[in-house]
């Protein structure tokens, strides 16, 4: 099983929510470290999604658990885990990694035209 996060994505917020407010309502569930809202740099105002961290998994549980679903300022908002991507594995070292490198051999080569070198163009000859 994954491995539970200490970040909340956050939307459904009204235009007028300030990070300051968000910190104060997900503070009655643990300790929050941290709340990036995204606001619309033209005029000022929320886009209407949050991130907020905290201190402990248990606490972004329990906010996850009470809010989600929940109305702030007349809004659905919807609250779920945000989860980093594992970064990909390193690639085959040694004999393994000779295999993967054998794309060339296994496909006959081809000229400009897709037809197959070597071979020749046109109508066969016959004999």
């Amino acid at each position: 099983m994954a491995q539970r996060s200490t970040r909340l994505h956050v939307s459904g917020l009204t235009r007028n929510v300030e990070a300051a407010h968000l910190r104060e309502i997900f503070g009655h569930y643990g300790t929050v470290t941290k709340v990036e809202l995204a606001v619309d740099s033209a005029v000022g105002l929320s886009k209407g999604y949050a991130i907020v961290d905290y201190a402990t998994t248990a606490d972004a549980a329990k906010a996850q658990r009470c809010l989600d679903c929940g109305v702030l300022d007349g809004n659905d908002l919807k609250v779920a885990f945000v989860f980093v991507k594992q970064p990909p594995p390193p690639p085959p070292r040694g004999r393994d990694r000779r295999r993967h490198d054998r794309g060339d051999d296994r496909h006959p080569r081809r000229d400009d035209r897709g037809e197959p070198r070597g071979e020749p163009r046109g109508e066969p000859r016959g004999e």
